[in-house]
C-alpha cells in the first residue's frame, strides 16, 4: 500500500507516493512513476540516491523539535528547505479550520488523548506551522499546530487534561 506525502519545497509542491516491491522502493512524483534506489551511508542522515541513470549524494537535517516535519535537504551543493505533510498529519490539520466562515479558526482535539503541554495563551501572535500544543495519544506525542498565522483568542484546555475527539482546544482570531 502506498504512502502519500504532500511535499513543500519553496514555493513548490508535490505529491509523493512510496511504495516498496519487492524490496525496491518505487516513487510517484505527482503520479509519474519513478523507480529509485536509495541506501544510507552511516549514520549521518547522508544518503546515496539512485534515479534513473543519475546519482545523488543527499544529506537530510530535520529542522526545530524532534517532532516537525520540516527538513534542510542538501543536494549537489545546494541546500533547500523541506516540508513534508503526511497523511496522518493531513488529518490532523483538516479538525483545525475556521468555523463557517468566520475569521475564527477552531482548533479541535484530532483524537483523544492527554494534554502534554500547552504552548500557547491568550494574546499571542502565531505563525502557520506554529505549535500549540501537544497531545499524547497511545504513547505517542502529536504536535498540534496552527494552520494560519493568527492570534490566539481562548485557550480552553491545561496541561494534564483529557481531550475527547473534536473538543475545542483553543480559538485563534
Amino acid at each position: 500500500m502506498p504512502t502519500e506525502y504532500r511535499v513543500r519545497v519553496g514555493d513548490r509542491e508535490m505529491l509523493i507516493d512510496l511504495t516498496e516491491v519487492d524490496g525496491q522502493l518505487r516513487l510517484a512524483l505527482d503520479s509519474a512513476p519513478l523507480a529509485i534506489d536509495l541506501a544510507e551511508i552511516g549514520e549521518s542522515r547522508r544518503f546515496s540516491v539512485l534515479i534513473g541513470q543519475r546519482s545523488y549524494m543527499v544529506t537530510v537535517r530535520r529542522q526545530g523539535g524532534s517532532t516537525d516535519q520540516c527538513y534542510t535537504v542538501a543536494v549537489g551543493g545546494q541546500s533547500y528547505d523541506v516540508d513534508v505533510e503526511d497523511e496522518r498529519s493531513r488529518a490532523l490539520s483538516r479538525l483545525a479550520r475556521p468555523h463557517h466562515g468566520e475569521d475564527e479558526l477552531i482548533v479541535k482535539a484530532p483524537m483523544p488523548g492527554l494534554i502534554r503541554k500547552v504552548l500557547v495563551k491568550p494574546g499571542d501572535a502565531v505563525h502557520k506551522n506554529s505549535h500549540l500544543a501537544v497531545l499524547e495519544a497511545m504513547k505517542m506525542e502529536n504536535d498540534i499546530r496552527c494552520p494560519r498565522a493568527g492570534t490566539v483568542k481562548e485557550v480552553r484546555v491545561v496541561e494534564g487534561q483529557t481531550a475527547n475527539l473534536g473538543d475545542v482546544l483553543m480559538v485563534i482570531g
